[in-house]
């Protein structure tokens, strides 16, 4: 780098991080790439393993499995939903609120993936939500098809597309009307407890709903 202009340094650098692969960062240092966070994150995906950097003994939470994941992002962006419209939240919100809501550690590399948003653009959530830029942030925008569809997420029932249930052999749940006439047999609801996520009132879950979601054993 002898001879180099600063301007010339910094832009070279910048080059070896964003496009070359040559250097990254861990802890706020810079070091060679193959032992920055992001080399680790991506060996991680590889293996489906969970990877975290805090430095806080903190106890560990159940990580999301996809099933999990699927209900709980569509049951947050039903709660971000007002009027009607798609529900929206910032992608930097979408671990906490799955920690605070739903005592669920969201881990990309668990499911695969090595940034969050690479994992939320996966083909099993094309049907709940899609990526937007909003200034200077990304968002997670939820997938509404139609108005019919938009009524119905912002809906009391609160429930995945249905098809998500088909993908795994349920029929999809009853709407609210139609379990109010089943008497003791229709479908009982759970309140979480109230947290302050940046929502107006409680969100809401059908109860069993995260085991409904799973693959039936043997298949």
């Amino acid at each position: 780098l002898a001879g180099r202009s600063l301007g010339a340094v910094c832009h070279i650098v910048q080059l070896a991080v964003s496009q070359k692969r040559i250097l990254g960062y861990l802890e706020g240092n810079m070091v060679p790439f193959g032992r920055s966070v992001d080399f680790i994150k991506e060996q991680c995906a590889v293996y489906q393993q969970p990877v975290s950097f805090a430095k806080k003994a903190v106890p560990e939470m159940p990580l999301a499995s996809w099933e999990e994941a699927r209900i709980c992002l569509w049951e947050i962006l039903c709660s971000a939903s007002v009027h009607g419209q798609p529900g929206v939240i910032t992608l930097s919100n979408v671990k906490r609120l799955f920690r605070s809501r739903f005592n669920l550690e969201l881990s990309e590399t668990a499911l695969g993936h090595s940034r969050l948003n690479e994992l939320l653009q996966d083909p099993r959530f094309s049907d709940i939500c899609c990526m937007e830029l909003q200034g200077k942030s990304q968002v997670v925008v939820q997938r509404v098809c139609d108005p019919a569809a938009s009524a119905a997420a912002a809906s009391s029932t609160r429930q995945p597309p249905s098809s998500y249930w088909q993908a795994f052999g349920y029929p999809a749940p009853m709407h609210v009307e139609q379990a109010s006439g089943m008497g003791s047999h229709g479908m009982s609801w759970l309140s979480h407890p109230s947290v302050d996520d940046g929502f107006n009132g409680h969100s809401r879950l059908p109860a069993g709903l995260l085991e409904a979601g799973r693959p039936k054993s043997g298949q």
